[in-house]
């Protein structure tokens, strides 16, 4: 009996120093937050601010709550923006982001609702979710003192675009991760987008159909065979991994490293569904010693059961310098390739994509 009293006793004083450490970080995070919230100041004011601030990016928000008690916190704020010189985001509802004490170094964000985005010399644009979360984790770097991204990944339903108010395209559900486990490993890279479809807008369809007059045959060719952008895509599914993967140290994507070092991406699969039919592209991009931009594809139909190559489109390489864009019926010679990449054939192209396989079609 003594043993579970002082049991019970090195419990309370375990919770009871817990709740006082967790009520400090609570303080911590809303002086924080009160920190940045910049002062209430008239609309001159804020216009002046506007033309003269040398400060590139102010946050602000109407209101926060910060909870999440025992296992990690809740932070909502409600109506946040961010405003930057080239671009400005204002979410409309709130925006909650989760952090657990069992995931010291992931942030899970609900980012559901509406989401005015507005970039210099460019329309208003609208992004939409009835659902949308997604999860951030960092990579600690203690030798550099720092950290790094090594996992971006959202997911979410019923989300659309809109341009100055007018509806461009929805999706019924989409997911994109971006995971980087160790910084000197590649990235692999995964999109999915069910019942993506244009809009039925006049305005929008007027586009669509100019676009398709720039392209000669195409409309009755795509008529003929059943398929359109303005008729809904059941999926777009994309498999990618990006060898060395450029360091992602905060926001900074460093090009020109990674094209030093022989960067590259292997499109393993490209599937695209768009009622009885079905195509997939498989592709690999890579940056030559000279900095020349080369591709290999080889793009798919579905014939029954399998994936057969497309006619006269079987294979093509493409080549983009300072001369341009050349497409070439060869093979990307063995010399050209980066030391990043081993050596391929057409073949080992086309059967990657051909018998790959999605997760939940195992």
């Amino acid at each position: 009996m003594t043993l579970l009293r002082r049991s019970l006793w090195v419990f309370l004083v375990l919770a009871v120093l817990y709740s006082a450490l967790w009520l400090v970080g609570l303080l911590v995070i809303q002086t924080v937050l009160d920190r940045i919230k910049p002062a209430k100041m008239s609309a001159v004011d804020e216009l002046l601010l506007d033309e003269f601030s040398v400060d590139e990016v102010r946050f602000n928000f109407a209101s926060r709550a910060v909870g999440g008690y025992p296992f990690g916190y809740a932070i909502t704020l409600d109506q946040p923006s961010l405003k930057h010189p080239l671009v400005t985001w204002q979410a409309e509802e709130s925006v909650v982001a989760r952090w657990s004490l069992f995931r010291p170094f992931t942030v899970d964000v609900d980012y559901s609702g509406s989401h005015a985005v507005v970039a210099v010399l460019q329309p208003p644009m609208r992004l939409s979710a009835d659902q949308a979360q997604a999860r951030i984790r960092i990579q600690p770097l203690p030798s550099a003192r720092t950290g790094r991204l090594s996992l971006v990944s959202t997911r979410g339903e019923g989300a659309g675009l809109a341009v100055s108010d007018r509806p461009i395209f929805s999706v019924n559900r989409f997911a994109f991760e971006l995971d980087i486990a160790e910084e000197v490993q590649p990235g692999d890279m995964m999109v999915d987008a069910y019942g993506l479809a244009l809009s039925d807008d006049p305005a929008v369809q007027a586009r669509y159909q100019a676009l398709l007059q720039q392209m000669g045959n195409a409309e009755s060719m795509l008529s003929a065979l059943g398929l359109g952008l303005d008729l809904p895509v059941d999926h777009v599914r994309l498999r990618a991994n990006i060898r060395p993967f450029f360091p992602l140290a905060g926001s900074q994507v460093v090009l020109p490293a990674f094209i030093s070092r022989g960067g590259n991406v292997k499109i393993e699969v490209l599937d695209v569904q768009q009622g009885s039919w079905r195509g997939r592209v498989a592709a690999h991009a890579m940056f030559g010693p000279d900095g020349r931009l080369m591709m290999q594809i080889c793009p798919l139909l579905r014939a029954g059961a399998s994936y057969v190559p497309i006619p006269l489109m079987s294979i093509f390489t493409l080549y983009a310098g300072a001369r341009g864009v050349d497409v070439s019926r060869e093979p990307i010679p063995a010399f050209a390739l980066p030391k990043s990449v081993e050596p391929f054939t057409q073949r080992e192209l086309c059967n990657g994509a051909r018998t790959y396989v999605f997760e939940d079609e195992g």
